[in-house]
């Protein structure tokens, strides 16, 4: 019994990691005021760049921190357009969601035809017990940190202030900006990081238009969790189940004489995301408890502060 529950843990850890990585990603930027919608587009340009980076340096761990930094520079791209310009956050963020799908296969798409030509074997990380609980360790052991910086340190309040009310905290000396730039960066990072390791601990390997929908399932993630790091835990392991044993429900149904097309098991996740955050929000207790930053979207520029 022991022995088949780790099994299950084991299978359904490399999913949980990179969509709990990406949903804690989105939680800061989105705790800062700045509304993600560009996360698609960041999360498929992380696999592809990750991806890209390991045909030169078949290092694992040197591809994915230097994916991380560079999603993460993203970020704060995204934060200084969104603050520092009065430009519509979802204008920003769908532009650059688009702009990440194609430089995706601008990179991957010649790299993979070398991989192909070549022959060239990728080095990624073993799916073997020991490497999958330690990243799933690690995973919850940031989610822990990451409250802890909201919710315990005097950043995470700013964080939250500036998300709350952001001419009321530049009025109190905070620096709306630079506290942008902070959440941000730190929350593409962890949303670099999510994209690599589902390329490096999940798929293996690179084809068109991996990874496009996994940014909005950690979207949906963070959005039905409050955006709550530690609640979080529990909506991704939702989703992971989802993904990872969708065929088996599938198989289940059929025993019950049920058929279900293979179409419908594979966007499972997917529908997933469209309704479990409109029946967390549908009810009235988590809708107040789970209740979105009250500037998330809107335009903030220094100025508002003599209106």
């Amino acid at each position: 019994m022991i022995g088949e529950i780790l099994n299950v843990i084991i299978a359904m850890s490399p999913i949980f990691v990179f969509l709990y990585l990406a949903s804690l990603g989105n939680s800061l930027v989105e705790k800062s005021g700045i509304l993600n919608l560009a996360i698609d587009g960041a999360y498929t340009l992380g696999v592809a760049l990750v991806f890209t980076l390991l045909v030169f340096v078949n290092d694992p761990t040197l591809a994915l921190l230097i994916t991380s930094l560079l999603i993460g520079l993203l970020g704060v791209l995204i934060a200084f357009l969104t603050t520092k310009l009065p430009i519509s956050h979802g204008a920003v963020g769908l532009s650059i969601q688009f702009v990440g799908y194609g430089l995706a296969s601008f990179l991957a798409y010649p790299m993979s035809l070398k991989v192909r030509a070549e022959r060239i074997s990728l080095n990624t990380y073993l799916t073997i017990p020991e490497v999958v609980l330690t990243f799933l360790t690690l995973s919850v052991v940031i989610g822990v940190l990451t409250y802890l910086l909201i919710y315990r340190t005097k950043l995470g309040a700013a964080i939250r202030a500036v998300g709350e009310n952001p001419a009321g905290a530049s009025a109190l000396g905070i620096n709306v900006l630079k506290i942008r730039i902070v959440a941000t960066f730190l929350g593409y990072v962890l949303i670099g990081s999510a994209s690599s390791l589902y390329l490096l601990l999940y798929t293996k390997n690179w084809q068109e238009g991996l990874g496009m929908g996994y940014g909005w399932i950690s979207f949906a993630i963070s959005l039905s969790s409050g955006r709550h790091p530690l609640v979080g835990i529990a909506t991704s392991i939702i989703f992971a189940t989802l993904i990872r044993y969708a065929y088996v429900l599938q198989d289940v149904l059929v025993g019950y004489g049920i058929s279900i097309s293979t179409f419908i098991v594979i966007a499972l996740p997917f529908i997933a995301a469209v309704f479990i955050p409109l029946v967390v929000t549908a009810i009235p207790q988590l809708r107040r408890r789970f209740a979105p930053p009250k500037h998330l979207g809107k335009i903030f520029f220094s100025e508002e502060r003599s209106v």
